[in-house]
């Protein structure tokens, strides 16, 4: 028991100072049936050439997030699904 006494002093200091995440809102469109790779939807969808300062200052990008699947739910490899997203 003296032990949590002398150790709640450190705990609350602890729990104050504790870092919170910080997030950064985004909009993403969902993109089926394209089969041109990351960097090139990237440069269709935003409609430039993209340099990484542009990339970095607006949260442009696109990446896949999964594949269509059939009616018996067998997931079809060729037909990727992306979002492209960016900072809001």
């Amino acid at each position: 028991m003296k032990v949590i006494k002398k150790a709640a002093p450190l705990i609350f200091l602890l729990s104050l100072s504790s870092n919170h995440g910080h997030s950064t809102l985004k909009k993403c469109d969902v993109i089926y049936g394209e089969r041109i790779g990351e960097k090139a939807l990237e440069e269709k969808h935003f409609k430039e050439r993209l340099t990484p300062d542009t990339k970095n200052k607006y949260g442009l990008e696109c990446y896949q997030i999964g594949v269509e699947h059939d009616d018996k739910k067998a997931p079809l490899p060729s037909k990727p699904i992306y979002a492209c997203c960016q900072k809001i």
